[in-house]
């Protein structure tokens, strides 16, 4: 995840927790989820989505640098991909990726996200990649 300079700070991280704290109970819920290593239990990561307009539901995940290569952002995006497609009335999902985050982007393209181009986005200070996958 690539965010703005003033959101890694300690108050643009207390921000960023109490918005997600706030919008679990809110009409459209931001969800995220620590992600641990099977059989260490060790934390490695962050996972979740939130809904966006249009019947879209955007997908994020981040890791330790360790864990960087291992193939688990490739399992957790196709898990929380078939669960949104699957389990919910979402046709869409959403998967926002900076420029030069070439692994991200060969992820989402082994699990079928077309690029649908650079765009603008609020919360991030550079252009991005929009990928999405659509329900069949």
């Amino acid at each position: 995840m690539a965010f703005p300079d003033e959101m890694l700070t300690k108050e643009g991280v207390t921000n960023l927790l109490e918005m997600t704290i706030s919008a679990y109970e809110s009409e459209r819920p931001l969800l995220s989820f620590a992600i641990a290593e099977n059989g260490s239990g060790d934390f490695i990561g962050v996972t979740g989505f939130s809904p966006r307009e249009n019947n879209e539901m955007e997908v994020f995940y981040a890791f330790l640098p360790k864990y960087w290569g291992k193939g688990f952002a490739t399992e957790i995006l196709a898990s929380l991909t078939a669960y949104i497609l699957i389990e919910t009335d979402y046709g869409t999902v959403v998967a926002p990726i900076t420029q030069n985050n070439h692994a991200s982007i060969k992820v989402a393209e082994k699990n079928g996200f077309i690029n649908c181009g650079l765009r603008e986005d609020p919360n991030y200070k550079d252009l991005i990649f929009i990928f999405k996958k659509k329900k069949n």
